[in-house]
């Protein structure tokens, strides 16, 4: 928040049973917690950052789909999402990628060298059906996703990379199949 007090962000990680993601917001100080969001959707990781270059760092979630019949907050886990959280824990941005057994893995980073935050998002699984697995890249300036060409079928991706040089980014992803993809977005 804009308080200027310290904040410890945490996930809170169900067992097996059905039950809500969660986030809490806590001041380490004194240990009162400032916020909490609650997602139908497991949360397993999490990255800070200044998306909109205002001086407040969002929460970018990554999340799974447990396919446990949980629904919170219009997210169900049937789906894996890209949920973006202001510094006070409300949604500023929440898109679903992938069904039921799909975890998406979301990266910020700077892909144009051009000073604005994109974000990436490499969905996908390995479901009894054939569970479509997409890249996608969305543009927080004009609120556009733009999918990579090719879906693929039955794959679990990696957390992407980007590595950077004075010609642009790379975009590096790995999939389930030991398959490293290269991108220059």
């Amino acid at each position: 928040e804009d308080d200027g007090q310290e904040e410890l962000i945490t996930i809170m990680f169900p067992d097996s049973k059905p039950a809500p993601g969660t986030m809490i917001c806590i001041n380490p100080e004194t240990g009162k917690m400032k916020w909490y969001y609650q997602t139908g959707t497991g949360i397993i990781d999490m990255q800070l950052e200044d998306i909109n270059r205002d001086g407040k760092k969002e929460i970018i979630l990554c999340t799974y789909a447990a396919n446990l019949g949980v629904e919170l907050n219009q997210t169900r886990d049937y789906f894996s999402y890209l949920i973006i959280l202001n510094n006070k824990g409300e949604v500023v941005r929440k898109r679903s990628h992938s069904t039921a057994g799909s975890i998406s893995y979301n990266i910020a980073a700077d892909l144009e060298n051009d000073g604005s935050i994109e974000i990436i998002t490499a969905s996908g699984g390995i479901g009894t059906r054939n569970m479509r697995s997409t890249i996608s890249i969305y543009d927080p300036r004009d609120s556009k996703d733009k999918t990579l060409p090719k879906p693929w079928i039955n794959l679990f991706f990696t957390r992407p990379s980007i590595i950077k040089s004075q010609d642009g980014s790379r975009l590096y992803i790995g999939d389930s199949k030991g398959v490293i993809r290269i991108f220059d977005p």
